[in-house]
Protein backbone atom coordinates (compact mmCIF):
# COMPACT_ATOMS: atom_id res chain seq x y z
CA UNK A 1 0.00 0.00 0.00
CA UNK A 2 1.42 3.53 -0.98
CA UNK A 3 1.00 5.59 1.78
CA UNK A 4 -0.01 9.25 1.06
CA UNK A 5 3.46 10.64 3.04
CA UNK A 6 5.08 10.30 5.91
CA UNK A 7 3.92 12.87 8.21
CA UNK A 8 1.39 12.34 11.10
CA UNK A 9 -1.72 14.24 10.76
CA UNK A 10 -3.89 15.27 13.63
CA UNK A 11 -7.21 17.75 14.16
CA UNK A 12 -10.84 18.05 15.71
CA UNK A 13 -13.46 15.85 14.28
CA UNK A 14 -16.32 17.56 16.12
CA UNK A 15 -17.91 20.67 15.73
CA UNK A 16 -16.45 23.98 17.01
CA UNK A 17 -18.50 25.00 20.19
CA UNK A 18 -19.03 23.34 23.84
CA UNK A 19 -20.25 19.85 23.60
CA UNK A 20 -20.69 16.74 26.00
CA UNK A 21 -17.76 14.81 24.15
CA UNK A 22 -15.22 16.33 21.79
CA UNK A 23 -12.86 14.27 19.34
CA UNK A 24 -9.35 14.45 18.27
CA UNK A 25 -8.18 12.52 15.32
CA UNK A 26 -4.71 11.21 14.62
CA UNK A 27 -3.59 9.49 11.52
CA UNK A 28 0.05 8.39 10.64
CA UNK A 29 3.27 6.58 11.64
CA UNK A 30 3.54 8.45 15.30
CA UNK A 31 0.28 7.11 16.21
CA UNK A 32 1.96 4.15 18.86
CA UNK A 33 4.78 6.72 19.86
CA UNK A 34 1.79 9.47 20.48
CA UNK A 35 0.47 6.73 23.19
CA UNK A 36 2.95 5.89 25.03
CA UNK A 37 4.12 9.86 25.74
CA UNK A 38 0.74 11.78 25.96
CA UNK A 39 -1.51 8.54 27.62
CA UNK A 40 0.64 6.13 28.85
CA UNK A 41 -0.32 3.48 26.50
CA UNK A 42 2.43 1.02 25.92
CA UNK A 43 0.91 -1.53 23.86
CA UNK A 44 -2.40 -0.42 22.16
CA UNK A 45 -5.08 -3.71 21.17
CA UNK A 46 -6.85 -3.30 17.73
CA UNK A 47 -10.43 -1.35 17.59
CA UNK A 48 -10.74 -1.62 21.90
CA UNK A 49 -11.88 1.07 23.87
CA UNK A 50 -10.07 2.57 26.76
CA UNK A 51 -10.39 4.45 29.54
CA UNK A 52 -7.49 7.18 29.66
CA UNK A 53 -5.74 10.24 30.54
CA UNK A 54 -4.56 12.70 28.68
CA UNK A 55 -1.10 14.22 30.36
CA UNK A 56 1.35 16.76 29.23
CA UNK A 57 5.20 15.20 29.95
CA UNK A 58 6.51 18.50 28.93
CA UNK A 59 5.14 20.24 31.96
CA UNK A 60 7.20 19.93 34.88
CA UNK A 61 3.94 18.68 36.62
CA UNK A 62 2.81 15.94 34.75
CA UNK A 63 -0.80 17.81 35.11
CA UNK A 64 -3.79 15.64 33.51
CA UNK A 65 -5.47 17.66 31.33
CA UNK A 66 -8.97 15.56 30.75
CA UNK A 67 -9.65 11.99 30.98
CA UNK A 68 -12.28 9.88 28.34
CA UNK A 69 -12.01 7.01 25.50
CA UNK A 70 -8.78 6.03 23.43
CA UNK A 71 -9.58 4.32 20.72
CA UNK A 72 -6.86 2.68 18.22
CA UNK A 73 -7.51 1.07 14.51
CA UNK A 74 -4.48 -0.48 13.35
CA UNK A 75 -3.66 -0.17 9.66
CA UNK A 76 -4.27 -1.36 6.81
CA UNK A 77 -8.05 -1.73 8.51
CA UNK A 78 -9.35 2.28 9.38
CA UNK A 79 -10.83 5.04 7.71
CA UNK A 80 -7.51 6.27 5.99
CA UNK A 81 -5.36 2.93 5.53
CA UNK A 82 -2.87 3.93 8.21
CA UNK A 83 -2.64 3.76 12.00
CA UNK A 84 -5.35 5.85 13.60
CA UNK A 85 -5.77 6.77 17.19
CA UNK A 86 -9.33 8.55 18.72
CA UNK A 87 -9.68 10.44 21.51
CA UNK A 88 -12.75 11.15 22.97
CA UNK A 89 -12.89 13.98 25.59
CA UNK A 90 -15.02 16.78 27.20
CA UNK A 91 -15.94 18.86 24.40
CA UNK A 92 -14.64 22.03 25.87
CA UNK A 93 -12.36 24.08 23.21
CA UNK A 94 -10.08 25.28 25.75
CA UNK A 95 -9.80 21.11 26.01
CA UNK A 96 -9.63 20.14 23.12
CA UNK A 97 -7.08 22.91 21.71
CA UNK A 98 -4.72 22.59 24.47
CA UNK A 99 -4.50 18.95 23.61
CA UNK A 100 -3.92 19.50 20.01
CA UNK A 101 -1.23 22.31 20.67
CA UNK A 102 0.75 20.08 22.85
CA UNK A 103 1.26 17.15 20.21
CA UNK A 104 1.75 19.77 17.29
CA UNK A 105 4.04 21.72 19.52
CA UNK A 106 6.26 19.06 20.52
CA UNK A 107 6.23 17.91 16.56
CA UNK A 108 4.54 14.74 16.92
CA UNK A 109 2.19 15.26 14.61
CA UNK A 110 0.87 18.46 12.05
CA UNK A 111 -2.52 20.05 11.72
CA UNK A 112 -4.33 18.35 8.76
CA UNK A 113 -5.00 19.86 6.12
CA UNK A 114 -9.06 20.01 4.87
CA UNK A 115 -10.41 16.80 4.24
CA UNK A 116 -6.72 15.28 4.53
CA UNK A 117 -8.17 12.03 6.72
CA UNK A 118 -10.36 11.36 3.90
CA UNK A 119 -7.89 12.28 0.73
CA UNK A 120 -5.33 9.88 2.60
CA UNK A 121 -8.76 7.44 2.83
CA UNK A 122 -9.02 7.64 -1.15
CA UNK A 123 -4.61 7.52 -1.97
CA UNK A 124 -4.28 3.98 0.04
CA UNK A 125 -7.33 2.77 -2.07
CA UNK A 126 -9.92 2.61 0.93
CA UNK A 127 -12.21 4.72 -0.90
CA UNK A 128 -12.68 5.84 -4.56
CA UNK A 129 -13.15 9.20 -5.73
CA UNK A 130 -16.91 8.98 -5.78
CA UNK A 131 -17.48 7.40 -2.53
CA UNK A 132 -14.47 10.21 -1.02
CA UNK A 133 -17.46 12.59 -2.44
CA UNK A 134 -20.61 10.76 -1.27
CA UNK A 135 -18.95 11.32 2.13
CA UNK A 136 -19.42 15.40 1.79
CA UNK A 137 -22.51 15.15 0.75
CA UNK A 138 -23.65 13.10 3.88
CA UNK A 139 -22.30 15.44 5.98
CA UNK A 140 -23.80 18.72 4.22
CA UNK A 141 -27.40 16.79 3.58
CA UNK A 142 -30.17 19.21 4.26
CA UNK A 143 -32.89 16.01 4.10
CA UNK A 144 -32.63 12.80 5.70
CA UNK A 145 -34.00 11.42 1.97
CA UNK A 146 -30.39 13.07 0.83
CA UNK A 147 -28.17 11.67 3.91
CA UNK A 148 -29.94 8.14 2.03
CA UNK A 149 -29.24 9.03 -1.57
CA UNK A 150 -25.52 10.04 -0.51
CA UNK A 151 -25.31 6.59 1.37
CA UNK A 152 -26.01 4.32 -1.70
CA UNK A 153 -23.40 6.02 -3.42
CA UNK A 154 -21.28 5.73 -0.46
CA UNK A 155 -21.85 2.24 -0.49
CA UNK A 156 -20.62 2.01 -4.15
CA UNK A 157 -24.21 2.14 -6.60
CA UNK A 158 -23.15 4.87 -8.92
CA UNK A 159 -18.93 3.14 -8.39
CA UNK A 160 -20.53 -0.16 -9.73
CA UNK A 161 -22.08 1.50 -12.62
CA UNK A 162 -18.74 3.21 -13.92
CA UNK A 163 -17.04 0.43 -13.19
CA UNK A 164 -19.45 -1.33 -15.61
CA UNK A 165 -18.47 0.86 -18.72
CA UNK A 166 -14.78 0.44 -17.70
CA UNK A 167 -15.00 -3.31 -18.00
CA UNK A 168 -16.93 -3.08 -21.58
CA UNK A 169 -14.64 -0.72 -22.55
CA UNK A 170 -11.42 -3.19 -21.64
CA UNK A 171 -13.31 -5.85 -23.26
CA UNK A 172 -13.25 -3.87 -26.62
CA UNK A 173 -9.52 -2.88 -25.76
CA UNK A 174 -9.04 -6.64 -25.86
CA UNK A 175 -10.52 -7.42 -28.20
CA UNK A 176 -9.24 -5.48 -30.88
CA UNK A 177 -5.62 -6.08 -29.86
CA UNK A 178 -6.65 -9.73 -30.28
CA UNK A 179 -7.38 -8.72 -33.50
CA UNK A 180 -4.14 -6.85 -34.39
CA UNK A 181 -1.70 -9.11 -32.14
CA UNK A 182 -3.21 -12.11 -33.77
CA UNK A 183 -4.12 -11.54 -37.23
CA UNK A 184 -3.29 -13.91 -39.16
CA UNK A 185 -4.16 -17.08 -36.48
CA UNK A 186 -7.75 -18.59 -36.37
CA UNK A 187 -9.10 -16.63 -32.98
CA UNK A 188 -12.64 -16.66 -32.01
CA UNK A 189 -12.71 -12.74 -31.92
CA UNK A 190 -15.24 -11.16 -34.86
CA UNK A 191 -15.51 -7.72 -36.22
CA UNK A 192 -19.33 -8.10 -35.38
CA UNK A 193 -19.09 -8.67 -32.18
CA UNK A 194 -16.55 -6.15 -31.19
CA UNK A 195 -19.39 -3.02 -32.95
CA UNK A 196 -22.36 -4.67 -31.12
CA UNK A 197 -20.58 -4.19 -27.67
CA UNK A 198 -19.00 -0.71 -28.74
CA UNK A 199 -22.61 0.46 -29.89
CA UNK A 200 -24.38 -0.98 -26.45
CA UNK A 201 -21.58 0.52 -24.13
CA UNK A 202 -22.43 3.70 -26.21
CA UNK A 203 -25.99 3.32 -25.56
CA UNK A 204 -24.78 2.66 -21.48
CA UNK A 205 -23.05 5.49 -21.17
CA UNK A 206 -25.67 7.93 -22.59
CA UNK A 207 -28.40 6.09 -20.31
CA UNK A 208 -26.27 7.28 -17.31
CA UNK A 209 -25.45 10.79 -18.30
CA UNK A 210 -29.58 11.41 -18.79
CA UNK A 211 -29.49 9.78 -15.47
CA UNK A 212 -27.00 12.21 -14.07
CA UNK A 213 -28.30 14.69 -14.93
CA UNK A 214 -31.57 14.39 -13.37
CA UNK A 215 -30.06 13.59 -10.14
CA UNK A 216 -27.50 16.70 -10.69
CA UNK A 217 -29.71 18.76 -8.63
CA UNK A 218 -29.88 17.02 -5.89
CA UNK A 219 -26.01 17.37 -5.02
CA UNK A 220 -26.13 21.08 -6.71
CA UNK A 221 -28.85 22.77 -5.41
CA UNK A 222 -31.49 23.77 -7.71
CA UNK A 223 -31.50 27.14 -8.05
CA UNK A 224 -34.33 28.85 -9.84
CA UNK A 225 -35.04 32.32 -10.56
CA UNK A 226 -38.27 34.68 -11.69
CA UNK A 227 -37.55 37.12 -14.09
CA UNK A 228 -39.47 39.28 -16.61
CA UNK A 229 -40.29 42.86 -17.29
CA UNK A 230 -41.38 44.88 -14.27
CA UNK A 231 -45.44 44.74 -12.92
CA UNK A 232 -45.47 40.97 -14.43
CA UNK A 233 -45.93 39.32 -10.94
CA UNK A 234 -42.87 38.21 -9.99
CA UNK A 235 -42.96 39.10 -6.59
CA UNK A 236 -46.48 37.68 -5.91
CA UNK A 237 -45.47 34.58 -7.55
CA UNK A 238 -42.15 34.56 -5.61
CA UNK A 239 -44.30 34.95 -2.28
CA UNK A 240 -46.69 32.13 -3.26
CA UNK A 241 -43.94 29.84 -3.91
CA UNK A 242 -42.09 30.16 -0.68
CA UNK A 243 -46.02 30.61 1.17
CA UNK A 244 -45.13 33.81 2.83
CA UNK A 245 -44.66 37.61 1.52
CA UNK A 246 -41.10 38.41 1.64
CA UNK A 247 -41.84 40.37 -1.80
CA UNK A 248 -43.04 43.38 -1.48
CA UNK A 249 -45.65 43.54 -3.89
CA UNK A 250 -47.19 47.12 -5.31
CA UNK A 251 -48.69 48.17 -8.77
CA UNK A 252 -45.75 50.69 -9.13
CA UNK A 253 -43.52 49.23 -11.87
CA UNK A 254 -39.84 48.24 -10.70
CA UNK A 255 -40.87 48.07 -7.13
CA UNK A 256 -38.52 45.48 -6.71
CA UNK A 257 -34.38 46.91 -7.11
CA UNK A 258 -32.62 43.95 -5.47
CA UNK A 259 -32.24 39.97 -5.12
CA UNK A 260 -34.55 37.98 -2.69
CA UNK A 261 -34.22 34.36 -1.91
CA UNK A 262 -35.87 32.00 -0.31
CA UNK A 263 -36.45 28.46 -0.12
CA UNK A 264 -39.96 25.95 -1.03
CA UNK A 265 -40.05 22.39 -0.98
CA UNK A 266 -41.04 19.62 -3.24
CA UNK A 267 -41.36 16.52 -2.07
CA UNK A 268 -38.84 17.05 0.89
CA UNK A 269 -36.25 18.29 -1.36
CA UNK A 270 -35.28 22.63 -0.42
CA UNK A 271 -35.15 24.60 -3.15
CA UNK A 272 -33.13 27.51 -3.90
CA UNK A 273 -35.77 30.55 -5.63
CA UNK A 274 -35.01 34.37 -6.73
CA UNK A 275 -37.03 37.21 -6.93
CA UNK A 276 -35.15 39.56 -9.27
CA UNK A 277 -35.48 42.82 -10.22
CA UNK A 278 -37.68 43.60 -13.95
CA UNK A 279 -35.37 43.67 -16.40
CA UNK A 280 -36.07 46.48 -18.77
CA UNK A 281 -34.43 50.23 -20.15
CA UNK A 282 -34.32 52.37 -17.53
CA UNK A 283 -32.66 55.98 -16.50
CA UNK A 284 -32.97 54.84 -12.88
CA UNK A 285 -29.57 54.27 -10.98
CA UNK A 286 -31.27 52.22 -8.45
CA UNK A 287 -33.56 50.43 -10.40
CA UNK A 288 -29.92 49.71 -13.13
CA UNK A 289 -28.11 48.58 -10.13
CA UNK A 290 -31.21 45.81 -9.70
CA UNK A 291 -31.42 44.79 -13.37
CA UNK A 292 -27.11 44.16 -13.03
CA UNK A 293 -27.89 41.93 -10.16
CA UNK A 294 -30.40 40.26 -11.81
CA UNK A 295 -28.09 39.31 -14.86
CA UNK A 296 -24.82 38.88 -12.79
CA UNK A 297 -27.47 36.06 -10.80
CA UNK A 298 -28.67 34.46 -13.58
CA UNK A 299 -25.13 32.52 -13.76
CA UNK A 300 -26.09 30.75 -10.52
CA UNK A 301 -29.26 29.86 -11.87
CA UNK A 302 -30.13 26.51 -13.40
CA UNK A 303 -33.58 26.80 -14.59
CA UNK A 304 -35.70 30.22 -14.94
CA UNK A 305 -39.49 31.43 -14.41
CA UNK A 306 -39.97 33.59 -16.60
CA UNK A 307 -43.10 35.86 -15.74
CA UNK A 308 -45.42 37.35 -19.12
CA UNK A 309 -48.32 39.57 -18.56
CA UNK A 310 -49.73 39.51 -22.12
CA UNK A 311 -53.72 40.63 -23.35
CA UNK A 312 -53.70 37.54 -25.58
CA UNK A 313 -56.03 34.64 -24.60
CA UNK A 314 -54.11 31.22 -24.12
CA UNK A 315 -56.61 29.53 -26.65
CA UNK A 316 -54.69 32.41 -29.87
CA UNK A 317 -50.93 30.90 -28.85
CA UNK A 318 -49.74 28.38 -31.08
CA UNK A 319 -46.94 26.82 -32.43
CA UNK A 320 -46.98 29.77 -35.27
CA UNK A 321 -47.25 33.03 -32.77
CA UNK A 322 -45.85 31.64 -29.91
CA UNK A 323 -42.14 32.97 -30.58
CA UNK A 324 -43.55 36.15 -31.73
CA UNK A 325 -45.78 36.25 -28.74
CA UNK A 326 -42.68 36.11 -26.27
CA UNK A 327 -40.56 38.88 -28.27
CA UNK A 328 -43.42 41.22 -28.15
CA UNK A 329 -43.57 40.72 -24.03
CA UNK A 330 -40.35 39.95 -23.26
CA UNK A 331 -37.32 42.33 -22.52
CA UNK A 332 -34.59 41.85 -25.83
CA UNK A 333 -31.86 40.29 -23.25
CA UNK A 334 -34.19 38.26 -22.06
CA UNK A 335 -35.44 36.87 -25.08
CA UNK A 336 -32.16 36.15 -26.13
CA UNK A 337 -32.01 33.90 -23.43
CA UNK A 338 -35.00 32.03 -24.98
CA UNK A 339 -33.95 31.94 -28.72
CA UNK A 340 -30.25 30.58 -26.98
CA UNK A 341 -31.65 28.04 -24.87
CA UNK A 342 -28.32 28.73 -22.22
CA UNK A 343 -30.66 27.91 -19.30
CA UNK A 344 -33.49 25.89 -19.15
CA UNK A 345 -36.76 27.81 -18.81
CA UNK A 346 -40.77 27.48 -18.19
CA UNK A 347 -42.87 30.80 -19.46
CA UNK A 348 -45.46 31.43 -17.14
CA UNK A 349 -47.89 33.41 -18.45
CA UNK A 350 -49.86 35.37 -15.21
CA UNK A 351 -53.07 37.27 -14.78
CA UNK A 352 -55.16 34.88 -16.64
CA UNK A 353 -58.39 36.01 -14.14
CA UNK A 354 -58.40 39.33 -15.54
CA UNK A 355 -59.75 37.40 -19.19
CA UNK A 356 -61.08 34.63 -17.05
CA UNK A 357 -59.18 32.07 -18.76
CA UNK A 358 -58.61 28.45 -17.67
CA UNK A 359 -55.03 27.82 -15.35
CA UNK A 360 -53.08 25.21 -16.85
CA UNK A 361 -49.69 23.49 -19.12
CA UNK A 362 -49.30 24.10 -22.82
CA UNK A 363 -46.98 22.89 -25.47
CA UNK A 364 -45.41 25.01 -28.36
CA UNK A 365 -42.84 23.82 -29.74
CA UNK A 366 -40.46 22.79 -26.94
CA UNK A 367 -41.56 25.63 -25.47
CA UNK A 368 -43.56 24.69 -22.07
CA UNK A 369 -46.30 27.61 -21.03
CA UNK A 370 -48.20 27.44 -17.62
CA UNK A 371 -51.83 29.92 -17.72
CA UNK A 372 -52.12 31.20 -13.97
CA UNK A 373 -53.23 34.08 -11.32
CA UNK A 374 -50.52 34.73 -8.39
CA UNK A 375 -53.01 37.13 -7.53
CA UNK A 376 -55.63 34.71 -7.02
CA UNK A 377 -53.49 31.84 -6.22
CA UNK A 378 -54.61 29.61 -9.12
CA UNK A 379 -52.56 27.65 -11.00
CA UNK A 380 -49.18 27.44 -8.36
CA UNK A 381 -49.72 23.45 -8.15
CA UNK A 382 -49.62 23.15 -11.60
CA UNK A 383 -46.40 24.90 -11.38
CA UNK A 384 -44.67 22.78 -8.50
CA UNK A 385 -46.68 19.39 -10.13
CA UNK A 386 -44.39 20.50 -13.46
CA UNK A 387 -41.15 20.87 -11.28
CA UNK A 388 -41.45 17.81 -9.83
CA UNK A 389 -41.89 15.43 -13.13
CA UNK A 390 -39.02 17.71 -14.59
CA UNK A 391 -36.61 17.35 -12.00
CA UNK A 392 -37.49 13.81 -10.87
CA UNK A 393 -37.81 14.76 -7.28
CA UNK A 394 -38.92 11.03 -6.84
CA UNK A 395 -35.99 10.11 -4.46
CA UNK A 396 -37.04 6.21 -4.12
CA UNK A 397 -36.09 5.73 -7.73
CA UNK A 398 -32.87 7.27 -7.72
CA UNK A 399 -29.77 4.96 -6.57
CA UNK A 400 -26.63 7.74 -6.51
CA UNK A 401 -26.14 11.57 -6.26
CA UNK A 402 -24.27 12.98 -9.79
CA UNK A 403 -21.73 16.24 -9.81
CA UNK A 404 -20.90 18.09 -12.90
CA UNK A 405 -17.70 16.52 -12.89
CA UNK A 406 -19.26 12.83 -13.60
CA UNK A 407 -20.99 14.51 -16.57
CA UNK A 408 -18.55 16.24 -18.02
CA UNK A 409 -15.92 13.19 -17.82
CA UNK A 410 -19.37 11.00 -19.16
CA UNK A 411 -19.90 13.67 -21.84
CA UNK A 412 -15.66 13.77 -22.94
CA UNK A 413 -15.87 10.12 -23.12
CA UNK A 414 -19.23 9.68 -25.35
CA UNK A 415 -17.80 12.55 -27.54
CA UNK A 416 -14.62 10.14 -28.38
CA UNK A 417 -16.38 7.26 -29.15
CA UNK A 418 -18.76 9.67 -31.30
CA UNK A 419 -16.17 10.03 -33.03
CA UNK A 420 -17.04 6.73 -35.08
CA UNK A 421 -20.89 5.68 -35.76
CA UNK A 422 -19.77 1.75 -35.65
CA UNK A 423 -16.17 -0.15 -36.27
CA UNK A 424 -16.71 -0.56 -39.86
CA UNK A 425 -16.50 2.77 -40.30
CA UNK A 426 -13.43 3.31 -39.40
CA UNK A 427 -10.23 2.61 -41.72
CA UNK A 428 -7.74 2.21 -39.21
CA UNK A 429 -8.27 -0.10 -36.11
CA UNK A 430 -4.63 0.98 -34.66
CA UNK A 431 -6.70 4.97 -34.48
CA UNK A 432 -9.94 2.93 -33.57
CA UNK A 433 -8.22 1.28 -30.32
CA UNK A 434 -6.51 4.38 -29.36
CA UNK A 435 -10.03 5.86 -28.98
CA UNK A 436 -11.11 3.36 -26.94
CA UNK A 437 -8.11 4.08 -24.70
CA UNK A 438 -8.49 7.33 -24.27
CA UNK A 439 -12.56 7.50 -23.51
CA UNK A 440 -11.43 4.34 -20.89
CA UNK A 441 -8.67 7.23 -19.20
CA UNK A 442 -12.04 9.73 -19.60
CA UNK A 443 -14.21 7.20 -17.27
CA UNK A 444 -11.62 6.04 -14.92
CA UNK A 445 -11.29 9.56 -14.02
CA UNK A 446 -14.89 9.86 -12.33
CA UNK A 447 -13.62 7.22 -10.07
CA UNK A 448 -9.94 8.55 -9.74
CA UNK A 449 -8.26 6.23 -10.35
CA UNK A 450 -5.23 6.84 -12.34
CA UNK A 451 -5.77 10.22 -11.40
CA UNK A 452 -2.29 12.31 -11.29
CA UNK A 453 -3.26 15.75 -10.58
CA UNK A 454 -3.12 17.23 -7.68
CA UNK A 455 -4.87 20.27 -8.31
CA UNK A 456 -8.17 18.09 -9.36
CA UNK A 457 -7.75 16.49 -6.46
CA UNK A 458 -7.35 19.56 -4.01
CA UNK A 459 -10.11 21.10 -4.77
CA UNK A 460 -12.20 18.22 -4.10
CA UNK A 461 -11.07 17.54 -0.69
CA UNK A 462 -10.38 21.46 0.14
CA UNK A 463 -14.27 21.43 0.26
CA UNK A 464 -14.04 18.97 3.72
CA UNK A 465 -14.16 20.31 7.41
CA UNK A 466 -10.42 19.81 8.78
CA UNK A 467 -11.44 16.61 10.34
CA UNK A 468 -12.52 14.56 7.98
Amino acid sequence: MNFYEKDTIIAISTPIGKSGIGIIKISGNNVNEISKIFFKKKKLKDRLAEFSKFINPFNNKYEIIDEGILIFFKSPNSYTGEDILEFQCHGNPIILNYILDCIIKNKYARLAYNGEFSKRAYLNNKIDLIQAESILNIIESESIDLVKLSFKSLKGNFSKKVNNIINLLNNIKIDIESLIDFSYENIDVSYKNINNLFIYVKKKIKILINESKKNLFLSNKLNISIIGNPNVGKSTLFNKLINKNKAIVTSIPGTTRDILCDKFSLNNIDINIFDSAGIHNTDNIVEKIGIKYTKKNLNKSNYLLIVINTKIDISEINSNNILNILKDNLNKYIFSIIKKNKIEFLIIKNKSDINNEKPGLYKFNNINIINISAKKNIGINIIKKFLINKFNFNISNTTFLSSKRYINLMENSLEILNEFKDIYECNDIVLFLNNISLSIKKIIEITGKELSNDEILNKIFSKFCIGK
